[in-house]
């Protein structure tokens, strides 16, 4: 028997340990161990853990003093091994040994066993992308994986893990797709357990990859090149369709930087380009004709469609992302937009990314008040989630103490409000032609921003500042008066100011606790105000013994300027939950609750998608706006809740709605 399994005692300068993965077979948490043993020569435990009433086995390298954390984590990622984790440990748990009576007696068998089926594998790293990026319009859960099979590295893309009773849908979707060749593969709790996610499911319901098990009995060596699932959002730029790594795709750079094996004689310098395109049906049905007397069904459709191509060996990536939308009532919200048409250069620590692309920055539900480098779609959703494409020149350099970002963002894009027939908007119309700019290069005006992202064991911080024209104006009223003068109607005429913003996002994940933060320091329009949005989100991982995960988030939202703030975010509190089904069709559903502490008004929005076969999604959005003084239905009565700071949503208590959206996937 190994030394490390012979009860030895490690003397420790710290209780704290690297947790390397996590196992549920004990054969292959002994290959690992040993594995690890020989190649870091440091004693490795095994560990009884126990997470989600589920038995795993830990294997936990001490932290020695002396010894970089830097120097160990890439001795560590050189051998497949990466996001590692501390934890506390006591004196009495390096001491305890695991023999296989005790492993055996902890790990109870599993009662259902899952597998993956495997749609394909690749030489050509590039053409493994595609796949996966296709696969992940389509199904919830895709992952990649590389093996080492007859001398040649082998990209694997497969979907899953399903319960067997899936199988069959999953088989005939992909059949529909054009790949009708897929094969079942087991999947085994050691493959794929991340030493730093522990549970098999995360919140957001994709499986976590990354736990490095044993070698297969197979001639194949797993070589692992995907990180962990995203906490929240995919990367912190925004770049899932590009090069950043996370759920919906591999990692080009670190593919092709990570190890000479993935240079392959086969491999092709170039991949085809692919297109994929969606056509959306849109539905909004309001419960009560507008104050303008706007009616209350509303039509509209959508077209997107993406090219994406990816060149010389990976070093460059291209993608043209085109968005058209039309209103039947609203001419203004009809209207086209360029969401992407980006070149991308790898190189050696660093990529230049430039032409028109959207960023996002921000982790919090609520708000996003650090994100600010695109301008709002404000015609396209009320949320404020749709972002316009934003010319730009990115350069982003990864070090070992973080990603550091530069953009340079020539021009300025106006933000687009609803015409007479719209919805949702106030009585009195914006007039974008009488637009003020305090730059007088007006829309013509170069901004600048810089951010710092890094993560420190569990905890993710970005640190951002840009200085330019704010992307949401602050507004002028001008009255209309008619012959007799009497106050009939007004217009509210944007000002766009040039601003500094500071910014800090951060979250921290805690077991099943993720801590979330942004905050942000602006001047420029009138005095330095601060801002915050601070709170958690509580997961609960197969509720009711379902497959059905159940996600809690509790935000506050503070604004310094109180009454001149925003209608949303001066003082309120946000409650959210959160329901992901882990099924085949990726169900979902968010419902959130803000409520004004000032005003005791609510708001009420709901999220639920759901895919309808492989080629299919049906979307189901509300928001309802209540707790609101309506104002009198008169020019004076809607000038007096403009004006009164205690009644920020009452413009908007006829304007509950629901929509119905219908996206086919090409």
């Amino acid at each position: 028997m190994l030394p490390f399994l012979m009860g030895s005692t490690i003397e420790l300068e710290a209780a704290q340990g690297w947790v390397l993965g996590s196992f549920s077979e004990y054969e292959r948490a002994v290959d690992e161990a040993a594995r690890l043993n020989h190649a870091l020569q440091t004693e490795i435990k095994i560990i009884p853990a126990e997470t989600g009433g589920r038995q795993l086995l830990r294997l936990v390298a001490p932290v020695l003093s002396g010894v970089d954390s830097q120097d160990f984590k890439r001795q560590l990622g050189n051998l497949g091994i990466g996001n590692v984790w501390l934890i506390q440990l006591s004196d009495q748990q390096f001491e305890v040994s695991v023999d296989r009576s005790v492993a055996e007696r902890a790990i109870p068998t599993a009662t259902a066993s899952l597998y993956y089926l495997i749609v394909g594998s690749f030489l050509d790293v590039s053409e493994a992308v595609d796949v996966e990026r296709r696969l992940d319009r389509h199904f919830s859960r895709v992952s990649s994986e590389s093996v080492l099979a007859k001398g040649k590295v082998f990209h694997r893309v497969r979907v899953g893990p399903l319960a067997e009773s899936d199988l069959d849908l999953a088989r005939q979707q992909l059949a529909d797709l054009d790949y009708s060749d897929s094969w079942r593969q087991l999947a085994k709790p050691g493959d794929v357990i991340a030493p730093e996610t522990v549970d098999d499911y995360t919140s957001i319901g994709r499986y976590a990859s990354g736990g490095r098990g044993a070698i297969p009995e197979r001639e194949e060596i797993e070589i692992p090149v995907r990180g962990p699932p995203p906490k929240k959002r995919i990367s912190a730029d925004g770049e899932s369709n590009l090069s950043g790594s996370g759920a919906a795709g591999f990692n080009l750079a670190v593919l092709r930087r990570a190890s000479a094996v993935f240079k392959s004689p086969d491999d092709r310098a170039d991949s085809a380009g692919r297109w994929n395109s969606d056509f959306s049906g849109e539905y909004r049905g309001f419960e009560k004709n507008g104050l303008a007397g706007q009616g209350k069904h509303h039509l509209a459709f959508s077209f997107q469609t993406e090219y994406y191509r990816s060149m010389n060996d990976g070093n460059d990536i291209f993608a043209f992302v085109p968005f058209i939308r039309w209103d039947d009532n609203d001419n203004d919200r009809s209207h086209f937009d360029i969401r992407e048409l980006t070149w991308v250069h790898v190189g050696d620590g660093w990529e230049l990314r430039s032409g028109i692309r959207k960023v996002f920055w921000g982790v919090t539900e609520s708000q996003h008040l650090v994100d600010i480098v695109n301008q709002t779609d404000n015609v396209e959703n009320p949320d404020g989630e749709e972002k316009l494409g934003q010319p730009m020149i990115n350069l982003s350099l990864t070090r070992d103490w973080g990603v550091l970002d530069f953009y340079v963002l020539p021009g300025f894009r106006e933000r687009e409000y609803h015409g007479r027939e719209g919805r949702l908007r106030i009585p009195f119309l914006v007039n974008e032609d009488l637009a003020v700019f305090a730059s007088g290069a007006k829309t013509a005006r170069t901004d600048f921003a810089v951010r710092w992202s890094h993560y420190i064991g569990e905890l993710e911080l970005g640190l951002s500042h840009f200085s330019g024209t704010s992307r949401a104006p602050r507004f002028q009223f001008l009255p209309i008066f008619d012959a007799n003068g009497t106050f009939v109607d007004g217009t509210l005429i944007p000002v766009y100011d040039v601003i500094d913003q500071t910014g800090l996002d951060a979250q921290y994940l805690v077991g099943d606790w993720l801590w979330k933060l942004e905050a942000i320091s602006r001047s420029g329009q009138g005095d330095r105000y601060t801002a915050a949005t601070f709170g958690f989100e509580k997961s609960f991982v197969g509720v009711f013994d379902t497959r059905v995960d159940l996600g809690i988030v509790t935000e506050y939202l503070f604004d310094d300027r109180h009454g001149e703030a925003n209608a949303i975010g001066d003082d309120d509190v946000a409650l959210g939950v959160r329901l992901t089904a882990n099924n085949v069709a990726d169900s979902s559903a968010l419902i959130v609750w803000v409520w004004d502490r000032d005003t005791d008004e609510m708001l009420t929005t709901l999220e639920a998608s759901t895919r309808i076969g492989s080629h299919w999604k049906l979307v189901l959005e509300a928001t309802i706006f209540s707790h609101g003084d309506r104002p009198a239905d008169s020019a004076p009565g809607y000038l007096f809740v403009l004006m009164d700071s205690k009644s920020e949503l009452g413009f908007f208590q006829d304007e509950d709605f629901l929509k119905l959206e219908l996206t086919r996937y090409f």
